[in-house]
C-alpha cells in the first residue's frame, strides 16, 4: 500500500502559541465510489514537534501529520496497458516468419507496430501519474519499445549481410 502524507503546520507560530491537536473521536473515513482507482485502507494522525536545531530561531513548532493508507487497483493497468504492450511486442517478432526477400514488407510491419506502441503510450499517458523520477512503468515501456525495434534492426542487418541479395539502397555495402 501507499502512504499519502499531509503535514499541517501553523504559520510561524511556535508551540506555546499554537498547538495542533487531533480529536480522535471525530475521525471518520468516507466511503468511496465504486469506480475509484484507489481503495482506502485506513488513516492515522500523529502530533509531532519540529526539531529546534532545524529552525533559524531555535523555536519548537507544532506539526500534525495525517497519513492516508491506500492501495491502487491494478486491473485497469493490466488490461489496458501491460497486455497491449506485450501483444504488440510479441507481434513484432512475427516478421521473422516472413520471407527474407520481403524486407520492405518486414520493415513496414515493424514500423507500424512501433507507431502503434507510441500511440498506445500517448493514449495511456493521461492515466499515468506524472512524477519527476523514473518509475517501473517507465522502464517497462522503454524495454518494450526496445524489443519492438530490435526485430526491425535485425531484419535490416540480415538483409544487408546476405551476399545473394542486392542492397536496399543503391551503393555497395558489406558486413
Amino acid at each position: 500500500y501507499h502512504d499519502l502524507r499531509i503535514v499541517l503546520k501553523p504559520h510561524k507560530l511556535p508551540k506555546d502559541k499554537a498547538r495542533l491537536i487531533m480529536d480522535f473521536s471525530k475521525c471518520t473515513m468516507e466511503t468511496q465510489k465504486e469506480q475509484s482507482e484507489w481503495q482506502l485502507i485506513g488513516h492515522r494522525g500523529e502530533e509531532m514537534e519540529t526539531d529546534p536545531a532545524s529552525s533559524t530561531s531555535g523555536k519548537i513548532y507544532s506539526e500534525f501529520h495525517i497519513c492516508i493508507m491506500v492501495v491502487r487497483f491494478h486491473h485497469w493497468y493490466v488490461t489496458n496497458v501491460i497486455v497491449p504492450y506485450i501483444t504488440i511486442t510479441l507481434m513484432s517478432y512475427g516478421i521473422f516468419w516472413m520471407p527474407l526477400e520481403e524486407t520492405v514488407s518486414r520493415c513496414e510491419v515493424s514500423l507500424a507496430l512501433l507507431l502503434s506502441l507510441i500511440a498506445l503510450k500517448f493514449t495511456v499517458s493521461s492515466h499515468i501519474p506524472r512524477v519527476h523520477y523514473s518509475t517501473a512503468f517507465d522502464t517497462y515501456v522503454s524495454s518494450m519499445s526496445l524489443f519492438v525495434v530490435l526485430p526491425f534492426i535485425m531484419s535490416i542487418v540480415t538483409y544487408t549481410c546476405d551476399e545473394e541479395k542486392p542492397p536496399l539502397i543503391s551503393g555497395q555495402y558489406s558486413c
